[in-house]
């Protein structure tokens, strides 16, 4: 029974009939406990409220479906949920809620804490947005965060001058 929802929840997806995919997806989730199975419907849940800019909603079930993963597929779902974090950043900007958006980029700066070169990449997307809002303690604080980020004397330089540029 499960097995024949399945197939029909996958065509409904692939005919990009998501809401009738989806109510049949919810549907097998209330009905079995198969670790794949709900791993998979979760996932293509996820997908769906991606589609659908429902992005929490998305980013919840994209969790759910990592804490199922086995450890070689985790990364898949964690790319997926940055994506989901990314998307919603830029749909906070397409709305004009700049705050928003740049508070979005410093939840993925966050995440990549170990990357030094994304987490100030994701901090200049967050500071492009701060400049929208025109907030500017922001902006200074998080050019200081850069300086503190950086090792080489000219990045470091260079972040002060810009935080004294936005200051003036």
């Amino acid at each position: 029974h499960v097995n024949l929802l399945m197939n029909r929840a996958r065509i409904l997806f692939k005919l990009k009939e998501y809401n009738n995919a989806k109510q049949i997806y919810s549907k097998i989730l209330k009905l079995t406990q198969e670790k794949e199975i709900r791993k998979e419907t979760l996932a293509t849940l996820a997908q769906i409220n991606y589609l659908n800019k429902s992005f929490d909603e998305a980013e919840k079930l994209f969790d759910e479906s990592y804490n199922l993963a086995d450890s070689h597929e985790k990364d898949k779902y964690l790319n997926n949920k940055y994506a989901v974090i990314e998307a919603k950043a830029k749909n906070f900007d397409t709305l004009k809620q700049y705050e928003q958006s740049a508070e979005q980029y410093l939840r993925l700066k966050n995440m990549f804490a170990d990357d030094k070169l994304k987490s100030i990449g994701y901090i200049m997307k967050a500071i492009d947005e701060y400049k929208l809002s025109k907030n500017y303690s922001k902006i200074m604080s998080l050019y200081s965060e850069i300086a503190n980020l950086n090792t080489l004397k000219n990045q470091v330089l260079a972040a002060y001058v810009n935080a004294r540029t936005i200051a003036d």
